[in-house]
């Protein structure tokens, strides 16, 4: 069994803190703290916890593509807005914000969308905050079960610091070779709409694609709670992941390595 390593993560900070008990497994259960610094200023946000259909909806909102006009070309890429939408969607409380007449944020009317667009940004993409592991442990090759290993940034008990959970575990049977056919496919997938003089290229996203591979090959993962016990049982696993962590496992199951050659 693989050890998951904490640390606490700041924009003030490069070193590590005491990681509390609470912080052992990634618990996936209950509300999503995000907390960052602005100019020396705490600010934490509390959201609802983030449901499959949340995050359906941000992939769906996010935006590729480039549009033809003669001989200028446009490339249009914005994941920024579909973040701030899922910011304002889900957030439940803010600290850290000083109103000159002493009143609380959040007791303003539609308070969140008078959140600064920066922050909200921000929050967006420490909710979307997981990666590849990228540590130099050796790890051993498995026919039976191939395992991905993940980084991210989640919860804080610090105001303006992130927990960050490294080498979290998933676990997959290999992919078939339809797997393998699907997930190409859909990496080059592009939809040309309207003509060669003027039309859009849409490159849509292969998400759904990715969480519905996650959810046909997953075995076991490590490094996870739900409701303070860890997450073992595959049915378990399907329904409780976070779909960020999904996609990100399948992406670096079919991620091509850094070869080394003499």
């Amino acid at each position: 069994m693989r050890n998951v390593q904490f640390e606490e993560i700041g924009a003030d900070t490069g070193g590590e803190a005491a990681v509390p008990p609470s912080a052992q497994l990634l618990e996936l259960t209950g509300k999503r703290v995000v907390s960052f610094k602005d100019r020396g200023q705490a600010i934490t946000f509390f959201f609802r916890r983030l449901t499959a259909a949340d995050w359906q909806k941000f992939f769906a909102g996010c935006v590729f593509e480039t549009e033809r006009i003669g001989a200028t070309q446009t490339r249009r890429i914005d994941h920024r807005t579909a973040g701030m939408e899922l910011v304002e969607s889900a957030l439940l409380d803010a600290v850290g914000y000083k109103l000159r007449d002493g009143a609380d944020l959040t007791a303003l009317p539609s308070w969140q969308k008078r959140i600064p667009a920066g922050h909200k940004v921000a929050a967006a993409e420490l909710l979307q905050k997981v990666s590849e592991s990228q540590d130099d442990v050796e790890r051993w090759f498995d026919p039976e079960a191939q395992e991905v290993y993940l980084d991210a940034a989640w919860g804080s008990e610090t105001p303006g610091k992130m927990m960050k959970y490294s080498g979290l575990v998933h676990r997959f049977t290999p992919p078939t070779a339809e797997h393998e056919r699907k997930y190409n496919r859909a990496s080059s997938e592009a939809r040309v709409v309207g003509g060669s003089r003027a039309g859009r290229t849409i490159y849509p996203g292969r998400q759904e694609l990715l969480i519905a591979i996650y959810d046909q090959l997953i075995i076991t993962v490590e490094g996870y709670s739900v409701n303070g016990k860890p997450l073992e049982d595959p049915k378990e696993i399907r329904s409780e992941m976070d779909a960020a962590h999904k996609v990100t496992a399948v992406q670096a199951l079919f991620a091509v390595p850094e070869v080394e050659s003499e």
